[in-house]
C-alpha cells in the first residue's frame, strides 16, 4: 500500500502542484508547512485527525478510503492492499459516469494492460526468462521499463 508520503507526492507531481498550490486547494485548512510535513513524513506518529483525512482527499481527489489507508501504512499499521492501486486513485465522482462511459474506459484499459502483458511476454521471452506459451513470469509496472 502506498504511504501519504508516496500518495501526496505523486499527485504533486502528476499535477504540477506546490505545497503553495496544496494549501490553497485546502482553502488553508492545511497550511504549506503541514502539507510538507504530511508528504515528507515528519512527525507522522499517527494518522491525522479525520476532518485533516476528509480535506486531504478532497484536495488530491481520491477516496477518503484511500488516504486514510495510505496515512496508516505511513505510520506504520500493517494495510493490505486489494486491488490496484489505480482503482485506489481514481478520482472522485468517477462513480456518477454513465455506464457507456465505464464501460469504454475498461475496455481502453484492458486493451492498454494487455498490450502491456504482451510486450512484458516478449521481453521476458528474448531475455530467456519464460518460455514461449508459459506467459510471462511477472508484469513490470509500466513505468519501470
Amino acid at each position: 500500500m502506498a504511504t501519504l508520503q508516496v500518495l501526496i507526492g505523486t499527485r504533486m507531481a502528476e499535477r504540477e502542484w506546490s505545497y503553495s498550490d496544496l494549501e490553497r486547494r485546502s482553502r488553508g485548512a492545511l497550511t504549506k508547512g503541514r502539507w510538507q510535513q504530511l508528504a515528507k513524513g515528519v512527525d507522522l506518529r499517527r494518522l491525522p485527525a479525520p476532518d485533516s483525512i476528509m480535506v486531504i482527499a478532497e484536495v488530491l481527489e481520491v477516496e477518503p478510503t484511500t488516504v486514510l489507508l495510505a496515512a496508516a501504512a505511513s505510520v506504520g499499521i500493517p494495510v493490505r492492499r486489494t486491488g490496484s492501486i489505480l482503482a485506489h486513485l481514481l478520482p472522485t465522482g468517477t462513480e456518477m459516469l454513465s455506464q457507456r462511459t465505464q464501460d469504454a474506459v475498461l475496455n481502453m484499459l484492458r486493451a492498454v494492460v494487455s498490450d502491456a502483458v504482451d510486450a512484458q511476454r516478449r521481453i521476458d521471452e528474448a531475455e530467456g526468462r519464460s518460455e514461449p506459451g508459459n506467459g510471462p513470469r511477472g508484469l513490470r509496472a509500466l513505468g519501470d521499463q
